[in-house]
């Protein structure tokens, strides 16, 4: 949400409108919701079980009732505004939605994954649902450089995190990047580094500084989140480090 308020403002002059700030929360919520809830049954509990998964397996019945809340809230914040235009703008984001769990969660994966395809999928998904929130037009320049920096930064966070969970994900999911490789971590340098230029060069756009700096920002927190954190603290601060962007609003909104 943050960031699509900060992307809504810095291209169009304004904030995106509540439905489509609130819409893209309770439709993010529910994804991650159902996603939790179809692990919880899909895989037994082993000694490196995250905290995440574990609470999942325990709370179950309570993420049935989350879901539906999310589910309602959602509808009543977007069947209201329903239009065409609305409608082709997300069909993207719904159709990499519905790839990453026919083919990352639905389909068994059993070949050695030599390429972060699940990662980079769920990259573009998160960057593809702000872009649509925040109002932004394509095919317009600033607009790919925004969606390309946000899909290499929200990949490599997943990079990272799997780094993390390497020996659950080796056990138990065959589709994440280390799940059956013991590769170091090049990848996710690689697109931290494209999230760092692609956000230097909207810096320098005299109408986009501040995106450009969140991109660049968020970028140093994740690499730092790598290099320090342990694995139990891995994950709550490289997610932790994305809300920069409420920090730019908070202070310069």
């Amino acid at each position: 949400m943050g960031w699509a308020a900060l992307i809504g403002a810095g291209l169009n002059g304004s904030y995106p409108p509540l439905y489509k700030i609130g819409g893209l929360f309770f439709v993010v919520w529910g994804i991650y919701i159902f996603d939790r809830i179809f692990d919880s049954f899909r895989f037994p509990l082993i000694e490196a079980t995250p905290r995440r998964h574990l609470f999942a397996k325990k709370g179950r019945f309570v993420l049935f009732g989350l879901s539906a809340v999310a589910m309602g809230a959602a509808g009543v914040f977007i069947l209201p505004h329903v239009s065409w235009d609305l409608v082709e703008a997300a069909i993207f984001p719904g159709i990499l939605c519905l790839l990453y769990f026919v083919v990352f969660r639905f389909v068994k994966q059993s070949s050695e994954n030599a390429f972060p395809a699940k990662e980079l999928v769920i990259g573009f998904c998160f960057a593809s649902g702000v872009m649509v929130a925040s109002g932004a037009r394509f095919p317009a320049p600033p607009s790919l450089m925004i969606e390309a920096a946000l899909a290499a930064l929200f990949a490599g966070n997943c990079l990272i995190i799997g780094w993390a969970e390497r020996e659950y994900d080796g056990e138990l999911d065959a589709a994440a990047f280390y799940g059956k490789n013991r590769a170091g971590l090049l990848i996710p340098k690689v697109l931290f580094s494209l999230a760092a230029v692609l956000g230097g060069l909207l810096c320098l756009s005299h109408s986009l500084p501040f995106i450009g700096g969140a991109l660049v920002v968020c970028t140093v927190l994740q690499l730092g989140c790598r290099k320090w954190a342990g694995t139990e603290l891995m994950q709550p601060l490289a997610d932790g480090s994305l809300l920069f962007p409420w920090i730019l609003l908070l202070f310069f909104g």
